[in-house]
Order: structure tokens, then C-alpha cells, then sequence
């Protein structure tokens, strides 16, 4: 698609393949601004003015990336994890402003084990056991039973409408369109049949503790009563009898609020249970100890609230459900260019809900949410797991800074075996009435979350990388939604449990994948300039797929809030191009991780495929191809000259197919 399809592919997707290899700037002019090199600068990141962008000897990786061991003088790093290479699955490079490269020994060996226990002294393992003994609540942990006691309301439980036996199928009226219902299906099944779970336990020693950050506006609640009868709990397994989390600001105060506690309990309970179920119980006292690996949950209210890697365990992943809002069209929203900031100067892995303002289909209710708009984040869509379309209710309408949201879809639509909860107010008398039912997009993103949540405990290397995390999930081939939306768009599948199971010592046994990453000095990182003085990055996969199982690529790329919202738009633009060769020259590039080089650039084999679209924040190509191998250019084709982080590059990459 030629760049000056913007607006149309604003409107229908832009990614494609087979796509045209022509280039346009965003005036549809062929080959505009393709004749002076680019000048780049290392910038200080931590210096947001305009005026005051002063080369220094503090770059990206110094600002962010230190977390991967890195010593102060590294200006980029460039990173790979395969499933298919074996024990020599694994690679780092390292550059200095000098533009030399050089290797550490823990860090570039091409041995996981070797750089596991390099990582393992920054990514601490924080399997600390968590007294969870009811009504004692421990130093930073808080079991809640303030809405069963005092907290402004008188809570009575009443016998649910639902059929008690899991499987049963049940429905309510819908809380967005008059006149329609929602089917809600049981966890549980969702969790196995639509979700596609088929992890195994893991011995928990080997498990580090992920910690989420959760954006909430009340505090959770426990979904069920301390008397509830014993056959609402025996299948679940007391999934959520009580609440266990850090409140991440002792001092926030959060008001009493049925509604969104309900909302937030719901949130917190798919954050803790999509994930792999593997703890330990030792009894104590009237109680017990759970050492558990599932991720631990800091609520609060704020969007940044400062690092997240002085935390134990340390905060890989937010869920942003609080304050939402619908978005406006014309403009950057304040939250998304705080939210899009706060990723980019700490590297989490943010999912955001795409919002439930689409339930009329007007443009105006359409809106994606306020912090939705947030370029570096993951925006989530709903999708009814019982006819695999997406929501009536799923907001889809972008605003106008160039990229495509909701980037990803994932379920919702799911029940407990719980009674309904009457909430009288005791000051006011007025009572709300609210069911064990989930819906929204808020359900659909904290689901997603808990299941990167699994992925960034077994797999070290997405730590610290929403860029390569976003790109994993663009490859997903997951179930698929019916029918595709947005037409042409990146996503037409549900990433599931499936998609993520593997580790280091198990690689994916339904995918072959091939991960990588490039941050820091995009003059240091580049393959080459070309003739044109744009910078291209050159490497080589192996196909993974074939013409009748074509694999996926794509990749992904973080802006800071501050260069969106003085540009207009997503001040870099890149675009992604794949070749396919059978030529045993480029068996050295798939187990090395040196530059490719030494080629006939011009013809470097049959092209494939590319996406080129204007100011994206990501790229996507199918790949039906049977050549052995792959070769991939990255372009940078155009990137603001008012940009403060000019000549940085945050970028990841991945590709991905069901094994043959």
C-alpha cells in the first residue's frame, strides 16, 4: 500500500502482502526526501524541551535498558531468542558510541543457561511465601472485607439465576444495548476450551514472580461470601474465596464503589487466573501458606508511578482500566501521552481497554478510550467467545495520529457460580444489583495480560520489551474471529494460551518462533545507508512456515509521548520487506549474529512481501513462501526532524508459525 493511501488505510488497516516496494512521503510524492543522509544525535532522555536536546553521553540504554546489565558507555544493544536454534538459542550484541561492537562474555555467548544466569542477577527470582491466612493481614498485604463490613454499605448475597452446573450456557440482559442480551459461558471453559489451554504444571522453583501493576478505581472485592454454599467453590478450586494484593501507595484512598469493585474484581480475578495454575499450600496455624507463582497484583490508582523495577517482584505488566473514558478524535488525550511516556522511559508491557463505546455504531460512541490511544501500549478489543465476532460494544474509531487500534482481540462474556450481590448504601438507602458476570474490554485486557504475565515468567529475554511482546502478539495464529476486523486490519485472530506456552528448556511445541530486538543508536544498530541516506536494518530467519502454512512477521516500535503530541503523529516511520533465497550462503547468518553483509542488496533473492504503512507503529506481512531461508529489510523511511529522541530506535521483532 503506497503511502499516500493513508487515510484510506486509516480507515480499513494497512498491512499487506505482496505489498508494493514504492516509496511516497505522506504528500504521495515518489521518493520525497530520499537524497540528504540523516543526521543523528545521542540525546538525553530524561530532557523534555525542545531546546535543550544537548548530545550526551547518556543514551537510551543508559536510561532504560541498564536493567539488562549493561555498563554506562553502551549506545545500543540488539537482542535474539529462537525456538529453532537449539542450545544456541540465544545472542546479544553490545555497541559502544565508537560504533564497535563488543560482546561480554555472560551477555553474547549463544547459550541460554549462560545468559538465564546473567539475567537472574538483575530479573530477581521473588518466590517469597505470602501469608494469606484469613483476617490477619500481613505488612503490605491487604485481604479485603471492607464491603462485606463497613465500607459505606450493607452487601447481601441472594441466590443467582444461573444454573449452577458449569457448562450451562446463561443470559442476561446487555448493560450497553437496550433490548439484547449477552451469553455468558463459565470461566473455566473459557479458560480450556476457548482459550486453548493446554499448559502442564511447572515446578515453581523455577518460576520468578511477575509482578502487574492494576489501574483501578475501587478497591477488589472477593466474588464470593464467606458462606457461600461448598458446591459454588468445589470445581473452581476457592478461586478468589478472599483477596490478596499490594496496594501500591499506602496512602491512596479509594472510595466505596460497588460498580467498578465489581468491574476491578473482575479484573483482578482474570489477571490471577489466566495464568498457569501451579502453587504450594503448607499448612499454618488456622491457616496456610500459598507459595505461588501466579503474578502478584499492586493496585493504584495512578498512571505513572515511578519505577517499576524497585518493586519485588518486580512490575513487568500494567492493566489500565481506570479512568476510562471515551477518547477524543481530534486530539492526543493528556493520559495516553502520559501512558505512552511512562512505557517508554520504563519499558512495561501496558494493556490498555479499547473501550465499550461502540454499541450504537456511530462514529461518536465508536471512540477508542482515552488511554486506548496510547501508541506504545496494547489495546485490547472484546471478542464473544460463543460466535467469535468481535462486540457490538468494542470501541474501534481511532483518533487521527496515523496507527490502528485496537491491536489486539481477546475474550470476555464469562460467569462464576457465585450468588448476586445486593449493594445497599447505608447513607442514601439506594440499592445496586450485580451478578458474578464479566463483559467489557476491561475483562478482554486484564485476560490477555495474564497470559504474557506466564509468558514473561518463563521467558526472560520479553522482560523489559513491549515492543518485541506487541510484535509477538501481531504473529499470533491464534482462533480465529469471524468475521476478520478491521477488514485488512494486523489482527484477524485471538492470541491463546497456547501461543505462549514455552520455555527455555521446552520450546513451543505448536510454534516456531524467532524473537529480536534492537534499542539504542539506530547508527550503531543499522545494516547499512543506503543510496537514498535511509537507514536499513538487514537479517536472516528461517522460514518457518510454507505456502500452505505461511508464517507471520511483524514488527513494532515505542515513540515517547512527548514527540507524538509536539508532532502530531508517530515521528518515525518504518517499513518491512521480506525475500526468500535457498542459497547456502545464508546458513552462516541463521546461527550467527553477525551483520549481514556481502550481498547484492539490490537482489538479495525472490521478493515476498512487505508493509509499508504511513506512520504506524507497527508492520505485519504473511509470508507464503517454501524457501529455506528469509531474508528481512527494515527501513527507516522517514523520521521527524522536531523529534527529541531523533536517531533512537526502540524496535522489536517477531515471527511465528505453527510448526509444519
Amino acid at each position: 500500500m503506497n503511502k499516500k493511501m493513508l487515510t484510506i488505510a486509516l480507515a480499513f488497516g494497512c498491512v499487506a502482502s505482496n505489498a508494493t516496494t514504492n516509496n511516497y512521503d505522506v504528500l504521495g510524492r515518489k521518493g520525497s526526501k530520499m537524497n540528504s543522509p540523516m543526521v543523528y544525535k545521542n540525546i538525553d532522555y530524561s530532557i523534555k524541551s525542545k531546546n535543550k536536546q544537548l548530545k550526551t553521553n547518556s543514551s537510551l540504554e543508559n536510561q532504560a535498558l541498564h536493567r539488562n546489565g549493561l555498563d554506562p558507555n553502551v549506545a545500543a544493544i540488539e537482542g535474539g531468542f529462537k525456538s529453532y536454534a537449539s542450545n544456541n538459542n540465544f545472542y546479544l550484541k553490545r555497541y559502544y558510541y565508537s560504533g564497535v561492537e563488543n560482546c561480554n562474555y555472560s551477555l553474547c555467548l549463544h547459550n541460554w543457561n549462560t545468559y538465564k544466569s546473567a539475567l537472574n542477577t538483575v530479573f530477581i527470582n521473588t518466590n517469597e511465601e505470602i501469608d494469606v491466612n484469613p483476617g490477619q493481614a500481613t505488612n503490605a498485604t491487604e485481604i479485603l472485607t471492607h464491603a462485606e463490613d463497613n465500607g459505606g454499605y450493607t452487601v447481601t448475597y441472594v441466590p443467582s439465576n444461573f444454573n449452577i452446573e458449569p457448562l450451562t450456557i446463561n443470559t442476561l440482559p446487555s448493560p450497553f444495548v437496550a433490548g439484547q442480551n449477552i451469553s455468558y459461558i463459565s470461566f473455566p471453559v473459557l479458560k480450556v476450551d476457548y482459550a486453548l489451554s493446554s499448559v502442564s504444571s511447572v515446578e515453581i522453583d523455577n518460576v520468578p514472580r511477575v509482578g502487574i501493576y492494576m489501574g483501578a478505581d475501587a478497591l477488589p472485592i472477593a466474588l464470593y461470601s464467606k458462606n457461600n454454599p461448598q458446591h459454588y467453590k468445589a470445581w473452581l478450586g476457592n478461586y478468589n474465596d478472599w483477596v490478596v494484593y499490594y496496594r501500591y501507595d499506602e496512602n491512596e484512598h479509594f472510595n466505596p464503589a460497588p460498580g467498578y469493585e465489581m468491574r476491578d474484581s473482575w479484573v483482578y480475578f482474570y489477571l490471577k487466573y489466566s495464568a498457569k495454575e501451579y502453587y504450594k499450600e503448607t499448612p499454618y496455624g488456622n491457616g496456610f501458606i500459598i507459595t505461588s507463582s501466579r503474578p502478584l497484583v499492586f493496585v493504584g490508582k495512578k498512571i505513572d508511578y515511578g519505577n517499576p523495577a524497585l518493586k519485588s517482584p518486580q512490575i513487568y505488566i500494567g492493566v489500565r482500566n481506570n479512568r476510562m473514558s471515551k477518547g477524543p478524535i481530534n486530539k492526543y488525550s493528556s493520559s495516553a501521552k502520559e501512558l505512552d511516556n511512562f512505557i517508554y522511559k520504563y519499558r512495561t508491557v501496558e494493556f490498555v481497554p479499547a473501550g465499550n463505546y461502540g454499541a450504537d455504531g456511530t462514529n461518536t460512541q465508536g471512540a477508542i478510550s482515552s488511554m486506548g490511544q496510547a501508541s506504545n501500549a496494547i489495546t485490547v478489543g472484546s471478542v464473544d467467545p460463543l460466535s467469535g465476532k468481535i462486540t457490538n460494544y468494542t470501541s474501534t474509531r481511532n483518533h487521527n495520529l496515523g496507527t490502528i487500534k485496537p491491536e489486539i482481540f481477546d475474550y470476555s462474556h464469562t460467569y462464576l457460580l457465585a450468588p448476586k450481590r445486593i449493594y445497599k448504601s447505608n447513607s442514601t438507602g439506594h440499592e445496586s444489583v450485580f451478578e458474578s458476570v464479566s463483559y467489557g474490554t476491561e475483562m478482554s485486557a486484564a485476560h490477555m495480560a495474564g497470559l504474557v504475565s506466564n509468558f514473561l515468567a518463563l521467558n526472560p529475554f520479553y522482560r523489559w520489551h513491549p515492543e518485541v511482546v506487541k510484535a509477538f502478539l501481531l504473529t499470533a495464529e491464534g482462533n480465529p474471529i469471524t468475521p476478520p476486523y478491521p477488514t485488512n486490519s494486523a489482527m484477524n485472530a485471538v492470541p491463546t494460551a497456547r501461543y505462549f506456552d514455552f520455555n527455555k528448556e521446552k520450546p513451543n511445541a505448536y510454534y516456531d518462533f524467532d524473537s529480536r530486538y534492537w534499542n539504542g543508536s539506530l547508527e550503531d544498530l543499522k545494516t547499512r545507508t543506503n543510496p537514498n541516506g535511509q537507514k536499513e536494518i538487514w537479517f536472516v530467519t528461517k522460514n518457518l512456515g510454507s505456502v500452505s502454512k505461511p508464517a507471520t512477521a511483524a514488527i513494532s516500535w515505542l515513540s515517547s509521548g512527548n514527540d507524538i503530541d509536539y508532532i502530531g503523529r508517530i515521528p518515525q516511520d518504518f517499513d518491512l520487506e521480506v525475500y526468500g533465497s535457498n542459497n547456502s550462503t545464508y546458513e552462516k547468518y541463521i546461527t550467527s549474529h553477525a551483520k549481514l553483509s556481502n550481498i547484492d542488496f539490490d537482489n538479495p533473492g525472490e521478493y515476498i512481501g512487505g508493509s509499508n504503512c504511513s506512520h504506524f507503529t507497527f508492520e505485519k506481512v504473511s509470508i507464503p513462501s517454501n524457501h529455506k531461508y528469509l531474508i528481512f529489510r527494515i527501513l527507516l523511511y522517514s523520521e521527524d526532524e522536531r523529534s527529541e529522541n531523533k536517531g533512537q530506535v526502540v524496535m522489536g521483532f517477531n515471527i511465528a508459525s505453527p510448526q509444519k
